[in-house]
């Protein structure tokens, strides 16, 4: 499985565990947006406003996911965020090396592992 069809999985997994979480699931929207805007226009490095805009969505998804992981395990704290936020460190990075497009679907990978073994079973 190729990364984009890993972070497409990912979503549909947070999506399921987390479908009570607008705030989450609208951050996700818009980051898989940016995915596909990437994917329909090369590597995501074309210029413009729409441009900037997507890329601001991993930052996005990041606070969001914190306060979803926050929410849905009643503790709040350096823990839960440092995590997630070395997800978002890690996409930075990714972006001195790589094309905007596979750094967003790293980052979606990166967060779902985050947030999902969090999520209830049942039973």
């Amino acid at each position: 499985m190729g990364a984009l069809e890993e972070a497409y999985a990912a979503m549909h997994s947070i999506r399921t565990e987390y479908a009570d979480d607008t705030d989450l699931l609208e951050a996700l929207a818009e980051l898989q947006d940016a995915m596909q805007f990437d994917v329909n226009t090369g590597d995501g490095t074309a210029g413009g406003e729409v441009q900037r805009q997507m890329n601001k969505t991993p930052e996005k998804l990041a606070k969001a996911a914190v306060k979803a992981k926050e929410k849905r395990s009643g503790a709040v704290g350096e823990k839960y965020q440092s995590a997630i936020f070395k997800c978002l460190s890690d996409y930075n990075t990714c972006l001195k090396a790589n094309a905007r497009g596979i750094c967003k679907a790293f980052i979606v990978i990166c967060i779902a592992k985050q947030l999902v073994p969090l999520a209830p079973r049942e039973k």
